[in-house]
């Protein structure tokens, strides 16, 4: 009767037992698939964007993903405040396979950059907390630290391999994030920022953003109009210009954000050096000095501040004067740069910037200089040299006419460039003086002369004089007779270096190694030359050069 009666129930009872763990197992299954869903859909839109038609290719490729993923490289590396850096496209990898036979296919394209750079800890640690909190399909294969020394605030050798990965079924897109461009000049105080676009961003706050180095954090939006809360992840506020590009910044959930005691603490944790003795810190500026440059130039100026411990992070900056139109002061770095427009009037302009610290004494150092702005230095002019000649053992002398528009003549040094033995310049006249002595060979030669100004930079200006040496024929000339045929007197003149005689009468001119003048008289012993309005006299015997030391007469007015 039991049986029965309560068989059926019985076997109800375990029927429902058993679908209801089928039930359970469905359910659980389910739970999973919704996850991996999820999972899928979250790695889709951490994913690097591969090229057009890869879900369909045999052999995908990712190159719009490896340019992409290079140059928000470059940007993390700068932002990280590394100055200089390799950064290099390594082969790309295919991984995994959906499918059998002829359907099999890749699943994705690792796509896989180098990098190698110097710097700090605090550097490197910056760029590694900035890489995992990025939301993007990442990871470092490969890291190589090299540390010289095991004390202070080393610089290291950095080597790392970072790869991205790229889903083939993943639709392709132009940007590796969205974009969009300020519509005008931001300060590094202002809280709204206007951009030209919305389109592929959240539609609601909050959100992060990137501007050049600063990440910043969108916490309202009014169309296209971002209220922002400014230098977020440890990252400066700073001024922004008109265009400049605005990036969507994901974050990654899994990695939490740290705050800046967070980071201390990494910092004071530095493998590469040895634990410092106890040490008092004292936070200096300087010294500091005034940085003048040219209409034209750019200045790049880093504030030299030292003995700060850099486990309490590095020190704060701000301005606390007002900049000229166009300067900005990076607060990461410490670097102030400026880029004055054509317009702008040139001047002295001071700059005050407070620097904030534990080492520094009460917390706080200022420091306090001028940028000078000035026209360009143009450089010496002087006008283009005739061909000189300069006879041996003569003196030779040289006037020089520099001139330059900033700097007063006096001031200008004067230098000779490889001179010729016994060449040089004689301030006093501000001319070259130079007499070829007898051993040089006759030819031709060249005086370097390079003068420079005054200015900053100093500019130079080189002139080259070529001089032509040559034997002085004056030496060897010399009366030897005078005699008169019909009334007519004539000179003989004869060169013994050439064994050559010359003839002149009265009105003849005479010019032998640039000495001589017009014949105006012939007597039995002496010979009478013009020059200008001075009469010389020039005697039996005598040579040419004995000429320019003999007595000077003022020849007769004539009409």
């Amino acid at each position: 009767v039991s049986s029965w009666l309560l068989g059926p129930f019985q076997t109800r009872t375990e029927r429902v037992a058993d679908l209801t763990g089928q039930l359970e197992k469905l359910s659980d299954q389910s739970l999973e698939i919704a996850r991996a869903q999820k999972q899928m859909r979250d790695w889709k839109a951490a994913s690097l964007p591969p090229d057009r038609g890869a879900a369909t290719a045999k052999r995908p490729d990712a190159l719009d993903a490896q340019r992409l993923y290079q140059e928000w490289l470059t940007d993390l590396v700068h932002l990280s405040g590394f100055d200089t850096a390799s950064i290099k496209p390594a082969p790309q990898r295919r991984f995994g396979t959906s499918g059998r036979g002829t359907t099999a296919k890749t699943v994705y394209v690792g796509v896989v950059v180098t990098i190698e750079t110097e710097g700090r800890f605090s550097q490197l640690c910056t760029f590694l907390d900035h890489f995992y909190r990025a939301n993007l399909l990442q990871r470092i294969n490969k890291l190589s630290v090299d540390s010289r020394e095991s004390e202070g605030d080393p610089i290291l050798k950095i080597a790392l391999e970072a790869e991205g990965l790229a889903l083939t079924d993943v639709p392709w897109r132009a940007k590796l994030f969205p974009e969009t461009a300020l519509t005008a000049n931001v300060d590094d105080k202002a809280t709204a920022l206007p951009v030209n676009s919305s389109e592929g961003f959240p539609k609601k706050a909050p959100f992060r953003i990137r501007v050049g180095n600063e990440y910043a954090q969108v916490t309202a939006m009014q169309g296209n109009v971002w209220t922002l809360t400014r230098g977020v992840d440890r990252t400066y506020a700073a001024a922004h210009t008109s265009g400049a590009l605005v990036e969507l910044a994901p974050v990654n959930p899994a990695v939490p954000e740290r705050s800046v005691e967070d980071f201390r603490q990494l910092l004071a944790a530095n493998i590469f050096i040895k634990p410092p003795p106890p040490k008092e810190y004292r936070l200096k500026v300087g010294p500091l000095t005034d940085q003048s440059f040219a209409r034209g130039d750019s200045l790049s100026f880093t504030l030299p501040i030292t003995d700060y411990d850099p486990t309490l992070g590095k020190p704060e900056l701000e301005v606390t004067s007002a900049l000229p139109m166009g300067m900005q002061l990076d607060r990461g770095t410490g670097k102030l740069n400026w880029t004055p427009t054509a317009d702008q009037a040139i001047g002295t302009f001071p700059i005050e910037i407070q620097v904030k610290h534990p080492s520094a004494a009460k917390g706080t150092e200022v420091a306090k200089f001028n940028v000078i702005l000035r026209e360009k230095n143009a450089p010496p002019t002087a006008p283009t040299p005739e061909p000189q000649v300069a006879f041996l053992e003569q003196p030779w002398t040289f006037p020089l006419a520099f001139t330059d528009p900033e700097t007063p003549a006096e001031k200008l040094t004067i230098k000779l460039e490889n001179p010729p033995a016994g060449a040089a310049y004689d301030a006093a006249t501000k001319s070259l003086t130079w007499t070829p002595p007898a051993t040089l060979a006759p030819g031709p030669q060249t005086i370097t002369v390079v003068a420079t100004d005054d200015g900053l930079p100093p500019q130079s200006m080189t002139l080259a004089i070529p001089v032509t040496v040559e034997e002085d024929a004056a030496r060897f000339t010399f009366l030897v007779g005078a005699i008169s045929i019909d009334g007519t007197w004539q000179a003989w003149l004869h060169n013994r270096a050439q064994n050559k005689r010359t003839v002149v009468r009265v009105g003849d001119q005479v010019s032998i190694s640039k000495i001589g003048g017009k014949v105006v008289e012939i007597g039995k012993d002496f010979v009478i030359l013009e020059e200008g309005d001075q009469l010389r006299r020039l005697e039996l015997g005598q040579n040419l050069r004995e000429l320019a030391t003999a007595k000077v007469e003022t020849a007769p007015a004539r009409t």
